[in-house]
């Protein structure tokens, strides 16, 4: 049998146009797109040069990621491949870091917080984009030493605000608000508060939503949030306004955001029968919560023994979904809020089995630190 020839010479592929080259990378998946910037020189350039980036925006459809992390391992499930993947850690070579932790993501950048080796320094803190491996270190926090609260938002195309909450020393009780402004460059002391409601507040993250940002505490439960508009903290720990203070045996309770909503989702625990996972919406207008979803379906029993956090997807098109995680098992479960429907995630490799946290990542190529 004679052997078929190929429909075109290899060598032909060296000499396609780099316009038709563009075109064809352009339709790819990220992920697939950051495996063939490692396949040769002339790939890379092609696929770092200003016409690729240009095209590839005009024609890439927005489709978040779920990124779990721990102890600088990173990975990525994107819901349109079904597949995870690896996502490079970032460690600047003039720094000595340790315990990377990931604290927010908005507009395709990741915001950081890594404690330096040197014992009893401040966190470093920095923002960055693995996929081009952008990094932004940011300067020193102009008053805090001691962190409470970080968050971060998008403020425009390509430009982002970070809040960071804490105290000037171990033995202040002034909490004190910085922001960083990406277009600026610098750190702005917008406000203080009297610390006593944050004390259970250390290391907490608080998510963006419609001109707040909202943090909820460790066990008993306070919800408390920033209003940018106003420069000022105020605390919803009422118990018409947080089902966690109404509920008993409420545990691993995340705050959200889904279809740019505040949401807060939490399992029940107890008697084997009432364990169930609950998620519940935010009125803002109101200032009260309202039920979502009071799931205690059977496939959940055995999952919610061991469910240890949450995450929530804004996806195309509204479909927005929220992830379960386990971290008995090492099973993700999740639920497509628009749809009412559930599904398993692939599991993924051994190394990686002990993450326990997680958020919402966007990949671009396009933003920049």
């Amino acid at each position: 049998m004679e052997n078929k020839k190929p429909l075109l010479p290899h060598n032909k592929w060296l000499h396609l146009p780099s316009e038709l080259h563009e075109k064809i990378f352009a339709l790819l998946p990220i992920a697939a797109i950051t495996r063939c910037r490692a396949v040769c020189h002339t790939w890379r350039s092609i696929l770092l040069s200003p016409p690729f980036l240009q095209h590839w925006a005009r024609i890439a459809a927005p489709i978040p990621w779920f990124l779990m992390f721990r102890d600088h391992k990173f990975r990525a499930y994107s819901p349109a491949l079904g597949t995870w993947h690896d996502i490079p850690a970032v460690n600047p070579s003039d720094h000595a870091l340790d315990l990377t932790c990931i604290v927010a993501s908005a507009g395709g950048l990741l915001f950081l917080s890594s404690q330096k080796k040197k014992k009893g320094s401040p966190p470093l803190l920095l923002v960055c984009n693995p996929l081009t491996k952008s990094c932004r270190i940011l300067p020193g926090l102009s008053r805090i030493t001691l962190i409470y609260v970080m968050g971060m938002m998008e403020s425009g195309w390509n430009s982002y605000k970070i809040l960071v909450a804490g105290v000037a020393s171990s033995s202040s009780q002034e909490l004190i608000t910085e922001i960083y402004d990406s277009a600026s460059g610098g750190w702005e002391c917008q406000s203080s508060a009297r610390l006593d409601a944050f004390q259970d507040f250390s290391g907490m993250r608080a998510v963006w939503s419609d001109g707040f940002f909202y943090c909820l505490s460790v066990p008993p439960y306070k919800l408390v949030a920033y209003d940018m508009g106003k420069r000022s903290w105020i605390t919803l720990d009422h118990a018409q306004q947080l089902p966690a203070l109404a509920i008993p045996n409420l545990a691993s309770a995340s705050l959200l955001v889904c279809r740019g909503r505040l949401v807060m989702a939490a399992k029940i625990t107890g008697a084997a029968a009432s364990k169930r996972v609950r998620i519940w919406e935010f009125d803002a207008q109101s200032c009260h919560w309202k039920d979502a979803i009071a799931n205690s379906d059977p496939v959940l029993q055995e999952f919610c023994k061991c469910v240890s956090y949450f995450m929530a997807l804004q996806r195309p098109r509204g479909l927005d979904s929220v992830c379960f995680n386990s971290w008995c098992r090492w099973r993700t479960l999740m639920y497509d809020v628009s749809q009412k429907k559930w599904h398993w995630l692939p599991e993924h490799c051994g190394r990686f089995k002990d993450m326990l946290s997680g958020l919402t990542y966007e990949p671009t190529f396009l933003a920049r630190a």
